[in-house]
């Protein structure tokens, strides 16, 4: 019945395509709010915004989901299912699957009953957001260079400097 709907109004389609994109990028604004905690902390920086962000970062972090696969299942999974697979699966769609992959065991365990039945575990778990931002940085620029591949790049290399000036004061001090 879907592929009748989008056969006979690709305008339709189009719109809920431009949607989908528009999800994808809001969700990597979001993983950016999600992260900013982190690495602002990490640079000795604190204030009541990311304080407030940190109150809500599982809801930050659900929502990221939630907008990813949304934008995948638009993007990429309908338009396979109805027009069959691709003969090659483009580079940089694969690291967007993979990167919503990884999100899916965040999205499952980011409850209050997995953070106390994993332990240290949930937090080992967690720390793939780490990949997670490398995936999308990839899944981005090998599309194109853009605004959002640049926001992606500057969220690793936040990150990235987050760890090193943390690690270099950890050790002056």
């Amino acid at each position: 019945a879907a592929k009748s709907v989008i056969a006979q109004d690709p305008q339709n389609y189009s719109f809920w395509y431009a949607f989908a994109v528009f999800c994808g990028k809001t969700a990597l604004i979001v993983l950016a709010l999600t992260l900013a905690p982190g690495i602002f902390k990490r640079f000795g920086i604190r204030n009541r915004i990311l304080g407030l962000i940190l109150i809500f970062r599982r809801q930050f972090g659900i929502t990221v989901f939630l907008m990813a696969a949304f934008h995948g299942l638009i993007v990429a999974l309908l338009p396979n299912l109805l027009n069959g697979p691709p003969a090659a699966v483009p580079l940089f769609q694969f690291f967007g699957t993979l990167s919503f992959f990884l999100l899916f065991f965040l999205f499952i365990t980011s409850n209050d009953f997995s953070q106390v039945r994993l332990g240290k575990w949930f937090y080992l778990l967690h720390r793939l957001v780490y990949v997670i931002i490398w995936l999308i940085l990839f899944h981005l620029a090998m599309q194109r260079i853009s605004v959002w591949s640049v926001i992606a790049l500057v969220l690793v290399i936040s990150e990235l400097s987050g760890f090193i000036y943390s690690k270099f004061n950890r050790k002056t001090s």
